[in-house]
């Protein structure tokens, strides 16, 4: 084929090398997994695997409408996120949102 038509085939998205669109992200653990209302607000870690810099934790529950949190990337397998003052205590669903997809839910216990 030559470099030329190689150039040609990796421009037009034929190989060489490229990757393939991002799945959605996936999240394994949140750390800590659980905390008391008094020691907010609190920074909470998320590990998992193909997170992107446009990542954003969403949490929410019962009594707590859903709100995205102000969210860091750290990597592809980690995330911080911050619960802020005044959230009610319940089981929270946290989900992590960006372009490619949503994780799975996972829950943050808030107690009193």
């Amino acid at each position: 084929m030559g470099i030329a038509g190689d150039m040609s085939n990796i421009l037009q998205g034929g190989g060489g090398g490229g990757s393939e669109p991002a799945g959605p992200p996936a999240v394994t653990n949140l750390q800590p997994g659980a905390l008391t209302v008094g020691s907010l607000p609190a920074t909470i870690g998320v590990v998992g695997s193909g997170f992107t810099a446009d990542a954003k934790v969403h949490f929410g529950g019962a009594t707590n409408p859903e709100a995205v949190a102000a969210t860091t990337f750290t990597s592809s397998t980690s995330l911080s996120w911050v619960l802020p003052a005044g959230t009610q205590p319940e089981d929270l669903t946290v989900v992590v949102h960006q372009a490619s997809g949503q994780s799975q839910a996972r829950v943050f216990i808030l107690s009193w």
